[in-house]
């Protein structure tokens, strides 16, 4: 049987908590993030995109993904990073969520190129239609991440 110990969470409430416990609580205390939390994977970021997000073309190619959890979206932005794709999770004030953005055609070319086998519905099915349109036609000035997206989509 475990050991119980006294504990004291703030001034007013004392709780007896075993010593794993207690550990958890310095653990959350210090800022760090639970254990559940963990970078997502290709698959879990394709439904993320399908479910929650936004490819978007305008002024740049990005892909959005709207959420009130930040957590959950701290854990997209880490499993896209692990794949090399820089993400920033950011609060919107005007709506109380957090938006997690991937911008830059070659980063939403490589992010595309990942999570695309488990996208489902036929609107985001029509937005990476168009992404692909919007990179491949034709343009006076062919800067580099327009070039490296071309190659990473094979266009």
């Amino acid at each position: 049987m475990r050991k119980k110990t006294s504990y004291t969470t703030n001034r007013r409430m004392s709780v007896a908590l075993t010593e794993n416990e207690i550990k958890l609580v310095h653990y959350w205390r210090e800022g760090e993030k639970p254990m559940s939390s963990r970078p997502m994977n290709a698959c879990e970021r394709g439904n993320w995109i399908d479910t929650e997000g936004n490819i978007s073309l305008v002024p740049t190619p990005v892909i959005v993904i709207t959420q009130k959890d930040f957590q959950a979206l701290q854990d997209y932005c880490e499993g896209a990073k692990r794949d090399s794709i820089p993400c920033r999770v950011k609060r919107d004030p005007r709506v109380g969520a957090y938006r997690a953005f991937i911008t830059g055609a070659h980063n939403v070319a490589k992010e595309i190129t990942l999570t695309q086998p488990y996208i489902r519905t036929q609107e985001k099915k029509r937005q990476i239609e168009r992404l692909r349109r919007y990179l491949a036609q034709p343009r006076k000035k062919l800067y580099p991440t327009i070039r490296e997206a071309r190659k990473i989509l094979r266009i």
